[in-house]
């Protein structure tokens, strides 16, 4: 992302691909902060193919 791009535009960039996080690196190649979306739903559980098996 260009350095010149604000905080609304890198959130619609970043919610309309399917990147999960984008770092905020200096001028020294330092991270200076993560951008995540946030989790709206969770996906559902699997169950544990072990639980359905019976017991011997």
């Amino acid at each position: 992302m260009p350095e010149t791009i604000t905080g609304m535009e890198l959130l619609d960039n970043l919610h309309l691909s399917d990147v999960p996080m984008v770092f905020a690196i200096d001028e020294y190649s330092e991270v200076q902060d993560i951008v995540t979306l946030p989790v709206t739903r969770l996906p559902p559980e699997e169950k544990d193919k072990a639980e359905d098996r019976p017991a011997a």
